[in-house]
């Protein structure tokens, strides 16, 4: 979805592909992290 509005208003959707990807790979690492910590 960011990607086909970024193309629309052309926005770069590469680069914002690549920000969503980056936030997805971070999520992924921090929220097992985050619940491991929670649950000492």
């Amino acid at each position: 979805l960011n990607f086909m509005v970024a193309e629309q208003f052309n926005q770069e959707p590469a680069k914002v592909a690549s920000i969503v990807l980056i936030g997805n790979v971070l999520s992924v690492i921090f929220v097992p992290l985050g619940v491991a910590l929670a649950l000492r």
